[in-house]
């Protein structure tokens, strides 16, 4: 589940292609709740104390020109919380300057 480390990487790599406008679009599918070394949504660390970690450095913070659709599968059974998951994904993607064009829970 390295979501956080994949998506960084991709956004990266995504970084010369457009649909014309010069925006790239993204469907993502997935139940959202990252769990690697560098930032588990198990644990009790918030987005503020995260990217004031060292781990949260090594985010590339860079503002992207994408739109990206969520299509969340929040499982109860895995995560306590919905609103921990929804609270680090949402200020993921606000400090990417990344437009969220549809948010739902599936």
């Amino acid at each position: 589940r390295l979501l956080l480390e994949a998506l960084d990487r991709a956004f990266a790599l995504l970084d010369n292609l457009s649909n014309g406008d010069g925006r790239i679009d993204i469907v993502m599918i997935s139940d959202m709740a990252q769990s690697s070394p560098i930032f588990s949504v198990y644990g009790s660390q918030s987005w503020s104390e995260f990217i004031a970690s060292s781990e949260g450095a090594t985010l590339n913070l860079t503002p992207e020109n994408l739109s990206i659709s969520l299509y969340r599968i929040l499982r109860q059974d895995t995560v306590t919380s919905k609103l921990v998951i929804l609270d680090f994904w949402r200020n993921y993607f606000k400090a990417k300057a990344v437009r969220i064009a549809t948010d739902q829970e599936i």
